[in-house]
């Protein structure tokens, strides 16, 4: 898989991770736009804007999975948006099943990239930032949480879209066995 604004070596780095899945660029021959997730991008551009304006030095990724009838990689011109917003792409491979599970358990791609960065803030891609959320990464180095975090609330074991890992070598590979 093909990503573009890659950094490697940066094992000491965090980064704020989302996913667009789903998407089919191919869809811009039958649609009058080619930009058919453009309402997961308008979020997108706003929550760039809002971790920028509170001064956050983090990354902004997004994990990108095309349908399986898509063509293997974006236009340049969208390639080229998101490399101007300053946001990482990285491809994943496509998938056969595109249930709601397996929608979940892509989330959790971000393990994947262990050797690029060392803590990883899961949002999903409608999430606002309201202030610099730098800090959780901060609470991880300090000890002062847990390296894996997840929030839970009553009506739900595990919140899916806001969860912060340290990824390791194998992660991904286990919760795949085990899934």
């Amino acid at each position: 898989s093909e990503s573009y604004g890659d950094n490697l070596n940066n094992s000491n780095r965090s980064a704020f991770f989302t996913l667009f899945a789903g998407i089919n660029p191919d869809e811009s021959k039958r649609l009058s736009h080619s930009w058919s997730y453009l309402g997961f991008l308008m979020n997108l551009v706003v929550c760039r804007y809002m971790l920028d304006s509170f001064g956050s030095k983090e990354d902004l990724v997004v994990m990108m999975r095309l349908t399986d009838s898509a063509t293997t990689v974006l236009p340049d011109s969208q390639v080229s948006f998101f490399r101007k917003l300053g946001v990482k792409l990285k491809f994943l491979p496509p998938i056969k099943d595109n249930s709601w599970k397996s929608f979940i358990m892509e989330k959790f791609s971000i393990l994947r990239f262990h050797s690029e960065y060392k803590h990883i803030l899961f949002l999903d891609a409608d999430i606002m930032p309201l202030c610099n959320l730098d800090y959780y990464f901060d609470l991880v180095r300090n000890k002062t949480f847990e390296p894996n975090m997840v929030m839970a609330n009553n009506h739900e074991p595990v919140n899916a879209g806001f969860f912060l890992v340290s990824p390791e070598a194998g992660d991904y590979e286990v919760l795949h066995t085990h899934a």
